[in-house]
């Protein structure tokens, strides 16, 4: 849940002191009409510059500043330790705060100066205008100005400024096809004065808000498997009575929109003394638009950051030498699809994997990683892209040693042994015979934690009449009389328990006084409750049976715990009921693990032909990994025939992938390119567990299989499938209608009142907003 006051807690709900009042909300949206192009791409230069400019700062977004430097020039030593301060000498922490640029020279006693700022674009641009933002804390700001228009060095456009005060500059001359701006200077509004500007915008911002939105509706998802990868978009309409959206209006500013233009779109508060608390909907970039002819009306369709991955190919994935961290891969992917502003959970520092990125979309590599390191993609409101990880799993333990009996060391063992006739993990079993029998391990505890304590049992013939047999930990019989518990026949049974340890050292002990040899266990278990969940937090026996699968010595295993909730939705905040489902069942989850094998012998990886005129540079895909490849560039004649070898005249340059290339070519030819190598072939193992489902609805569960080429070892299938196993046992999805909180976010944790009084906490995995007629509602979906 976003950052929000108490008062906005109250008056979203019309709750507490708020009770009386209609609810208000106003949306407003600020159109960022700039050349997508010009923003970043360019390069700065000055006339004069004072050693803590920082070009990069006037490209930032940082509009507003809180303070200002003492500096000789008049009215700016005014020093009030607050606003008005000395910088300091770390010329590091001067920089680091992206200024802008500020000149070094100043004005004179008139404020007259001669000074420029030269901004240089690598290709033409266009843009509706120019803004400038200057010093806002300053006393000071340029009086005249000039901006002016260059292509190819010829002057094209000049917008002249005069007798400005104001810190905010707007021109709305738009110019064409310009390459490079050059502000001139000529007086400051006060004298002996530096110039300084901390955002230079190629383009204007226009805001529409209150009447001006005819309707908003935003639909946000995400997919806990990261089986899928959605993008979220909004819908946004608004008046078009004055037909400034209209192709065939020369002053409109339609001609100047571009795809991936950024939009900022709000949700605002109003409260009964008419202040105003704004949350953002979403900072996004706009996809597409539309005004219909004699329409009163234009739509935008505005989508999250993920759009801008899925227009190329990612190519540059490598075979890694060892182990690759799917950290570093996910930053590879978001900087090579030009995304800037992101956050990786440091989780995926520690996992790994041995494959290399395959080719595709840098949106389904990103999936990958997530799928691969239990994390979700989440596009931030605020445009920026976050790999978060969700996984509900905690690191446990099994503390006793040769838990599944692959052999007896760290046992005592007496009257039993090793036994293969039947198995529930592993090779062996242990056997007991008849008579008085034990087999026990002491494991290091400490006084006052609580343990879980758990084995398998199977017998070969009913025990009611043989004799008894017991589970004793710590001395205490933890355990009923297992002869006299009705243990199905050749059927393996588990018997558990919770227990408090009083030293430091417990005893884990089968005793058993049967008159026939027919008593088996395995898949012996001990977990410091205490240790993974917190004291006061451990689970009782029942929970631990039915979420702890066994497991040998170290596994990822389910939290007992749920979040806690941010919100809670009763029924005076719904709309109706929730309506509950069950997810469709699944009875087991598949996973691959992927391996590779290199051939011992070089074979053709990739063949094509191609004309080539001059110098190109273009992508080559094999069609199979490959190792130490080789490259083979020849001349063909008109029939297609092979002519002469040119590879050493003709290759420029050559950056080699796993599963592709880039090649760089002078020639004026047609020519055959051929790539040999070490083919490496891909293989797959499967990797199962089945989940716990009710027998009763055995017949309508499914299988799912997770397929995923970074899965490459054991230890991250089995933490990939114990993900996968505890969200598909949470079947409980809720579908709602309610009065709806923008500071809600996907995957927030909210109390959903229900018709069965259970109140539980639901994880959204859907929102949606719908803003329509000056009245806010929404959806949600979740998952219990």
């Amino acid at each position: 849940m976003r950052n929000v006051s108490s008062a906005y807690k109250q008056a979203v709900y019309q709750k507490g002191t708020y009770a009386m009042f209609a609810r208000h909300f106003l949306p407003s949206a600020l159109f960022k009409i700039i050349d997508v192009d010009a923003r970043g791409t360019n390069e700065y230069a000055a006339s004069s510059s004072a050693f803590f400019t920082d070009y990069a700062g006037l490209i930032n977004d940082v509009l507003l500043y809180k303070n200002t430097w003492g500096m000789l020039e008049d009215f700016q030593f005014n020093l009030n330790g607050e606003n008005c301060v000395l910088m300091g000498d770390d010329t590091y922490v001067k920089q680091a705060l992206t200024y802008g640029w500020c000149a070094e020279e100043l004005s004179d006693a008139n404020g007259l100066c001669d000074i420029t700022l030269q901004c240089t674009y690598p290709q033409s641009v266009t843009t509706i205008g120019r803004t400038l933002f200057f010093d806002n804390m300053d006393n000071g700001v340029p009086a005249d100005f000039d901006i002016c228009y260059y292509q190819k060095g010829v002057l094209i456009h000049t917008t002249e400024i005069r007798d400005n005060t104001s810190t905010i500059v707007t021109s709305k001359e738009g110019c064409s096809n310009f390459d490079r701006v050059i502000f001139h200077f000529y007086r400051t509004s006060i004298p002996y004065h530096r110039i300084r500007i901390i955002e230079d915008i190629p383009g204007i911002y226009l805001e529409y808000s209150g009447d001006d939105i005819t309707s908003l509706v935003v639909n946000k998802s995400v997919d806990i498997f990261m089986a899928d990868f959605v993008t979220g978009e909004m819908d946004l309409s608004v008046q078009n009575v004055t037909k400034q959206l209209d192709i065939l209006n020369a002053a409109g500013f339609e001609k100047y929109l571009m795809r991936r233009q950024p939009l900022e779109v709000y949700l605002n508060l109003v409260f009964p003394n008419d202040t105003v608390e704004k949350v953002l909907v979403g900072s996004w970039r706009l996809a597409t638009w539309k005004s219909d002819k004699g329409a009163l009306e234009a739509t935008f369709t505005i989508q999250d950051p993920s759009m801008q991955l899925s227009s190329h190919d990612y190519i540059k994935g490598v075979m890694p030498t060892s182990y690759a961290s799917l950290y570093d891969y996910a930053v590879a992917v978001l900087d090579d699809a030009g995304i800037e502003d992101y956050e990786i959970d440091l989780a995926l520092l520690n996992k790994y994997t041995k494959a290399p990125l395959p080719i595709g979309t840098h949106k389904e590599l990103l999936r990958l990683i997530a799928q691969a390191g239990q994390c979700v993609i989440l596009p931030r409101d605020n445009g920026s892209l976050t790999i978060k990880s969700i996984s509900p799993l905690v690191y446990g333990q099994n503390k006793l040693t040769n838990s599944s009996f692959e052999a007896l060391t760290g046992w005592t063992v007496s009257g039993a042994a090793l036994s293969q006739e039947y198995i529930f993990f592993g090779t062996n079993s242990l056997k007991f015979g008849s008579g008085s029998c034990s087999a026990y391990q002491n494991f290091t505890s400490v006084a006052g934690r609580k343990y879980y304590v758990s084995m398998r049992v199977l017998t070969t013939q009913y025990l009611e009449t043989l004799g008894s047999a017991y589970l004793n930990v710590g001395g205490v019989n933890v355990s009923p009389d297992i002869a006299a518990a009705n243990v199905q026949v050749e059927q393996w049974t588990q018997f558990s328990a919770v227990i408090t340890a009083t030293d430091s050292t417990t005893a884990f002990r089968v005793n058993t006084d049967l008159s026939r040899a027919c008593f088996y266990v395995d898949g012996m278990m001990v977990l410091d409750l205490t240790l993974l969940y917190g004291t006061g937090h451990e689970p009782d026996a029942a929970w631990c049976d039915a979420n702890i699968r066994f497991f040998v010595s170290t596994m990822n295993i389910p939290r007992h715990d749920d979040p806690i909730p941010v919100d809670e939705l009763d029924y005076s905040v719904l709309i109706d009921a929730p309506e509950v489902n069950l997810d469709d069942p699944v009875d087991a989850v598949l996973t691959k693990i992927y391996s590779f094998s290199t051939d011992t012998e070089i074979s053709e990886v990739y063949k094509a032909s191609c004309v080539v005129n001059g110098t190109e540079e273009f992508d080559i895909r094999f069609n199979y990994l490959v190792k130490d490849p080789t490259i083979v560039i020849e001349t063909l004649d008109e029939t297609g025939e092979v002519i002469a070898d040119i590879t050493s005249t003709v290759l420029i340059n050559i950056e080699w992938y796993a599963r592709a290339a880039t090649v760089k070519i002078r020639t004026n030819n047609t020519i055959q390119i051929r790539v040999n190598g070490y083919k490496i072939n891909e293989n797959s193992t499967d990797y199962v567990v089945n989940s716990k489902v009710d027998p009763r609805l055995t017949a309508d569960a499914e299988s799912k299989t997770i397929d995923n080429k970074l899965i490459t070892y054991n230890v991250m299938a089995e933490d990939v499938t114990s993900f996968a196993v505890y969200w598909y046992s949470r079947r409980y999805i809720y579908d709602f209608d309610w009065r709806q909180n923008p500071a809600i976010e996907l995957l927030d944790t909210i109390t959903v009142h229900d018709d069965f009084n259970n109140d539980n906490g639901v994880l959204l995995t859907d929102l949606d907003i719908n803003y329509q007629n000056g009245i806010l509602s929404g959806s949600a979906k979740g998952r219990y």
